[in-house]
């Protein structure tokens, strides 16, 4: 199912998060997003510790013809710039045809 707001994608993530014995370290506040084939595109972000590791996660929601499509993105929190910028890339890339 789509995230249709912000906090239901903070309570189901932190829902899994506990689940799995890490803890939320920050939430980014909901966003939309204009991408090169994508009108509109929303924006869920954490950041969370796992195991003494962190990640950043991303989910990006959109429609393509009709039907909703989740797109998600995980880096390791230490990620180079270069690393981020090349998956910005990829996910901006997405079109529905």
């Amino acid at each position: 199912a789509m995230a249709e707001n912000g906090d239901e994608y903070r309570k189901a993530k932190d829902a899994w998060v506990a689940g799995k014995g890490g803890k939320v370290l920050e939430y980014s506040e909901p966003k939309k997003e204009k991408w090169l084939h994508l009108r509109e595109v929303r924006k869920f972000s954490v950041v969370y510790d796992l195991n003494g590791n962190r990640f950043e996660e991303s989910s990006y929601y959109f429609s393509c013809r009709g039907k909703g499509m989740h797109v998600k993105a995980l880096l390791p929190g230490d990620s180079p710039r270069k690393a981020r910028e090349e998956a910005a890339q990829i996910l901006h890339s997405v079109s529905c045809e």
